[in-house]
């Protein structure tokens, strides 16, 4: 019985440390729509994360975007012009406490794809990234750091092929410690004309967690 009880003990023991070593792939979106104009604006602005300290609270009238039900919606005053578009996401570290990405450069990255209304959507589409340090993902609030080595700044290829689609390694050491991680800002320098709408379609971090 004795024996039995010592097999039963391994086993168990076999069990719990293959589970706690096991690592998953997650793809986690900073957007809270299915796509989004970034040039529709009346004059041009881009988008800007509601939550940041940059932000009025409101998003720029006339912006278009699809909604997570498939509805196509125009931002108008009390039409979701207080809905945040854009979303902070939790940072996550593997079983040994080690950010993600300090085995390898590729364990975490982020994947955009970008299309178009119009042969006139040539621009350069440039999305900025912040830590926020105490982001707590129970309840989704935190606090952006106002640190300029705490900023991320992505900016995209002008080009008149679309759809186009960016991965780029995470730069996982310059926000050791950090809770989360918030799309601040996306932003083109497209003119306001026929054509002209670059439309985000997916933006995430792919990377492995346990």
């Amino acid at each position: 019985m004795k024996k039995l009880k010592k097999l039963l003990t391994f086993a168990g023991l076999a069990v719990v440390t293959f589970t706690a070593t096991a690592q998953n792939f997650e793809s986690r979106s900073f957007l809270n729509a299915q796509s989004i104009s970034i040039t529709n604006g009346a004059l041009g602005y881009g988008i800007t994360n509601l939550n940041s300290a940059i932000s009025s609270g409101t998003n720029v009238y006339q912006i278009v975007f699809t909604n997570l039900s498939g509805n196509r919606v125009v931002i108008t005053n009390g039409t979701s012009d207080k809905f945040n578009l854009l979303k902070t996401i939790p940072l996550t570290v593997d079983r040994n406490a080690a950010f993600v990405g300090t085995t390898l450069a590729t364990n975490a990255n982020i994947f955009i794809r970008l299309g178009n209304a119009g042969a006139n959507a040539t621009n350069a589409v440039t999305f900025v990234f912040v830590a926020v340090p105490d982001y707590n993902p129970l309840t989704g609030i935190g606090h952006e750091s106002t640190a300029a080595a705490d900023q991320w700044t992505i900016t995209t290829v002008a080009n008149t092929a679309y759809p186009q689609s960016f991965k780029i390694g995470f730069p996982y050491g310059q926000f050791v410690g950090c809770g989360g991680l918030m799309l601040k800002s996306v932003s083109s320098g497209a003119a306001i004309a026929a054509g002209s709408d670059v439309f985000l379609l997916e933006c995430v971090m792919d990377s492995f967690v346990p």
